[in-house]
């Protein structure tokens, strides 16, 4: 996991850039709340096309990088909804 927050949003918004394409508003939906269960609970990522947020599952005893990983699935939310 990259050190900087600039980095961690950066790199989440490189995973939904990879694997948003062709997904459906509810498939979104449920990879924002698959990310705030990884960061905010310590929850193990999916084992679907979003395996790749498990390079976040440090972030959880990181509480200051948790916002930041997750602001790039908060716009994507509110861009959609």
């Amino acid at each position: 996991m990259a050190a900087s927050p600039r980095s961690a949003i950066r790199y989440a918004a490189e995973i939904i850039a990879d694997h948003a394409p062709g997904k459906t508003a509810a498939e979104l939906a449920m990879a924002g709340a698959a990310a705030r269960a990884i960061v905010n609970e310590g929850a193990a990522a999916p084992a679907d096309d979003w395996s790749a947020l498990a390079v976040f599952a440090p972030v959880h005893e990181i509480k200051s990088r948790r916002d930041c990983v997750l602001l790039p699935f908060e716009a994507l939310a509110k861009a959609l909804g």
